[in-house]
């Protein structure tokens, strides 16, 4: 078994309306699920508890989130604001623990998919979902966030 095969990765994929994570492990995914994001910095307190509890239980070695970029014409700077604090919240609790984190842009983690794991276009972008290994769960979301950590743990 390979030395990546044998580690335990989280993925996220946060959003101001919720944040999924996937859990990749022996080459496969593990777990996945769908917590609330942030759409007010009143919510910050819950978020982080919900985070906290998700990286206890799993106990991953490595973390990778994929990264919010405003694409020209769409979204919102308050978006990516809210979406930075959940990253940061992350990043601040793996620091505590020593699990290295990677953010990982949307275009590297998905062309790779694309490159490497037959993701197809749907509406004009690169969708995890229709990767043969990532159909069956249930979001686009949780899609993401388990090909971002796929994507970190071929890097290592």
């Amino acid at each position: 078994m390979g030395r990546t095969q044998q580690l335990r990765g989280l993925g996220f994929d946060p959003g101001k309306v919720n944040c999924a994570y996937a859990v990749w492990h022996h080459d496969h995914v593990e777990e996945t699920d769908v917590i609330e994001g942030i759409d007010d910095v009143v919510r910050l307190p819950e978020f982080t508890s919900q985070v906290a509890r998700i990286i206890k239980w799993f106990s991953p070695d490595v973390v990778g989130i994929e990264r919010y970029q405003l694409r020209r014409g769409t979204g919102f700077v308050g978006n990516m604001e809210l979406v930075n604090i959940m990253i940061g919240v992350v990043c601040g609790l793996c620091s505590r623990k020593k699990i290295p984190v990677h953010l990982v842009l949307a275009a590297t983690h998905k062309k790779w998919a694309g490159d490497h794991h037959g993701a197809e276009q749907v509406k004009g972008k690169l969708n995890m979902q229709t990767c043969p290994d990532l159909r069956h769960l249930k979001t686009e979301h949780e899609a993401d966030a388990a090909n971002v950590i796929r994507y970190v743990m071929s890097r290592l």
